[in-house]
């Protein structure tokens, strides 16, 4: 399961109202992604920054980042 190889979580909640659901649930557990596909998963649902972070985001990071590149 994804969501438990994060730090912040302790445990994962699942549910179902039927049997199969249960059945699939419990299946999922076997999966084992690998770090690239977390990433990626990351990255695809990480949510958007909101004002004004994403301007802090935008300005002084670009900033941070040239410096630190030495440019």
């Amino acid at each position: 399961m994804g969501l438990l190889t994060r730090p912040v979580v302790s445990s994962v909640l699942m549910g179902a109202s039927k049997a199969a659901q249960l059945d699939d649930n419990l299946k999922a557990c076997d999966v084992a992604l690998s770090a690239e596909e977390l990433d990626a998963l990351d990255g695809l649902t990480r949510p958007a920054a909101i004002y004004p972070n994403w301007s802090t985001t935008a300005f002084f990071d670009a900033q941070a980042k040239k410096a630190l590149d030495g440019g």
